[in-house]
């Protein structure tokens, strides 16, 4: 159940960063304090597991200040929506994974001078992508 919301929340969201190169924060607000009752109805995971998901966004939000915002402040926020929702380890690998998606693709995009070094290339989808290998990788259990 609570895969099927982030994937929501994921596809809307990138639809949104691919098509207006920003996404609404109530879309994001939204799905936190959706992620924060599933916590608290269903208790998948602990506390200190959310709290430690939740900072990998707020490392992400200094990282974008200190960038003078090459890293996107929405980038952070959804980081830290996910963090509410996978917690720790799989927050990390979520942003790992995005990251290594992202980097092939720039690369390659570069090479084939598609992208530029100044491009603002969307975050959203390689997160997307890196949540869909997640799913396959858990077999759909999230908590597994």
């Amino acid at each position: 159940m609570e895969a099927i919301g982030l994937l929501g929340m994921l596809g809307i969201t990138t639809y949104e960063d691919i098509h207006r190169k920003e996404v609404h924060s109530i879309i994001l607000l939204a799905f936190a304090i959706l992620g924060m009752a599933f916590h608290l109805i269903f208790h998948k995971l602990g506390i200190y597991d959310i709290l430690g998901g939740f900072a990998i966004g707020g490392l992400m939000m200094i990282l974008c200040l200190l960038s003078k915002e090459r890293i996107g402040m929405g980038d952070a926020i959804l980081l830290m929506v996910t963090g509410i929702y996978l917690g720790f380890l799989k927050n990390l690998f979520l942003l790992w994974a995005s990251l290594s998606f992202m980097g092939i693709f720039c690369l390659f995009g570069y090479l084939m001078k598609k992208i530029k070094k100044e491009d603002r290339i969307p975050f959203y989808p390689f997160v997307l992508c890196a949540f869909l290998v997640m799913l396959l990788i858990s077999g759909g259990d999230l908590y597994a």
